[in-house]
């Protein structure tokens, strides 16, 4: 069985192990450099290695961005049934407190400042609601539409009994 080392012979072993392999290397580039007749086998032989992990490492890269473009693409066509869901849940909230589920936008993002419960909703002011409408490409028409929302819904409990609807056609 082998003697613990202490922690000054274990620096003074890396510290060769390190210089060896540096002069290793550095006779290897220096080789390959001088062309491929005076490149010994052995450095032949980790270039080749080298490059063939560096190619594998490419094809892993490769991999990984197809998938990642293949999932954004589900996530996209997946879109219209989240905000589906999202609105029949939304819809049947009972309670101030519960918890709603985010309206993604059409790109399937959350806007920030997306309000988590149906208390917070309606607690919401006129500027907060202009950029909700607008993170859902959702152009203000007036104001004063979304202050009386407010103003409307500051003393409920529940949902307003007629929706906000925009000037009559």
């Amino acid at each position: 069985m082998e003697a613990q080392q202490s922690p000054e012979q274990l620096q003074a072993a890396l510290s060769n192990a390190d210089a060896t392999l540096s002069e290793s290397l550095h006779a290897a580039s220096k080789a390959a450099r001088e062309g491929p007749g005076a490149a010994p086998e052995w450095a032949r032989q980790l270039g080749q290695q080298i490059q063939g992990l560096t190619d594998k490492v490419q094809g892993l890269t490769n991999t990984v961005e197809e998938q990642r473009q293949e999932i954004l693409g589900l996530r996209r066509e997946l879109n219209p049934y989240r905000a589906a869901a999202a609105r029949s849940h939304n819809a049947r909230v009972a309670s101030e407190d519960s918890q709603l589920l985010a309206l993604p936008d059409a790109a399937g993002n959350i806007p920030a400042g997306f309000p988590p419960t149906r208390r917070a909703l309606y607690g919401l002011g006129a500027e907060e609601i202009k950029v909700l409408l607008l993170a859902y490409g959702v152009q203000p028409y007036d104001h004063e539409c979304t202050s009386s929302f407010s103003a409307r819904t500051a003393d409920r409990t529940g949902p307003p009994s007629t929706p906000v609807s925009g000037p009559a056609a």
